[in-house]
C-alpha cells in the first residue's frame, strides 16, 4: 500500500490498533459499540430536530434582511458571518415590528442551542408561554389567522407557528407594506395597549408568510 512519504504506514497503525486493543474480534466489537452510539445520536428525533432547524433559519434570513433594509450602509450581513444572537442586537428596536417580535426570536434561538448541545428537542411548556407572550402573534392565533398551528398548544407547534408568522412581519417590514403596518400599529397601539377586539385585520399578516419556503407538503399531520 502506497502513502505519503514521511506519513505513518496504514496498514502498520491498523494492525498496532488490533494490537491494542487485544486483536481483530476486540476491534470489531468496539468498532461496533461506536457504530451503535453514532446511529443513535443521527438518527434521534431527526422530524423535530428538522423543523426546530427549519424555523431558526427562516427567521435568520428575513432578520437579516431587516437589518440590512433599515441600514443600507452596513452593506451585506450575509458576508460578515455574524451569529444569530449578534443579528439579534443589531436589529432596530425602534421599529415596532421588530421591537415585539424581540422575546420570541431570543426563546427561538435558544431552543435552536439546546439542541446543538443535546441533539433532542426539547421544547418546554415555558418556551411555549414567551412565544405566546408576544401579544399580536397570540391574538392572530386567537382569530385563526396562523397558517401552521391551527390552534395546537403543542409548544413545537406553538414555535413553528410563531416563526412562521414572525417571518413573515419580518418580511412585511422591508417590502411596500412595510410604512403601513408601522402606520397601523402606531395607530392603535397594539405594541402597548391591550388588544382591540376586532383584530380581524391580523390575518393580513399571516398571509405574508406564504413567503416562507415550506419545506413539508401541504397535509403533513403533526405528530
Amino acid at each position: 500500500m502506497t502513502h505519503k512519504p514521511g506519513a505513518p504506514d496504514p496498514a502498520l497503525v491498523i494492525q498496532k490498533v488490533f494490537e491494542i486493543l487485544g486483536g481483530r474480534e476486540a476491534f470489531d466489537r468496539a468498532t461496533d459499540e461506536s457504530v451503535k452510539t453514532f446511529d443513535a445520536a443521527w438518527e434521534r428525533d431527526t422530524d423535530r430536530i428538522g423543523r426546530v432547524l427549519r424555523a431558526h433559519l427562516a427567521i435568520e434570513h428575513f432578520l437579516t434582511k431587516n437589518i440590512e433594509a433599515a441600514n443600507p450602509r452596513l452593506g451585506s450581513i450575509e458576508d460578515a458571518r455574524l451569529t444569530f444572537a449578534q443579528k439579534v442586537e443589531l436589529a432596530d428596536r425602534d421599529d415596532r415590528i421588530v421591537s415585539v417580535l424581540l422575546p420570541g426570536i431570543r426563546r427561538l434561538n435558544q431552543v435552536r442551542n439546546r439542541i446543538a448541545h443535546k441533539l433532542q428537542v426539547d421544547i418546554t411548556t415555558q418556551d411555549r408561554d414567551v412565544f405566546l407572550s408576544v401579544a399580536i402573534f397570540k391574538e392572530s392565533r386567537n382569530q385563526g389567522c396562523t397558517q401552521l398551528g391551527k390552534g395546537s398548544s403543542a409548544p413545537l407547534d406553538v414555535l413553528e407557528d410563531f416563526a412562521h408568522f414572525a417571518a413573515g412581519l419580518l418580511h412585511s417590514a422591508t417590502s411596500a407594506t412595510g410604512a403601513a403596518f408601522r402606520q397601523a400599529f402606531a395607530s392603535v397601539e397594539l405594541l402597548q395597549q391591550p388588544i382591540a377586539e376586532d383584530s380581524s385585520g391580523l390575518c393580513d399578516v399571516a398571509a405574508d408568510s406564504e413567503t416562507l419556503p415550506q419545506a413539508h407538503d401541504a397535509d403533513h399531520s403533526r405528530g
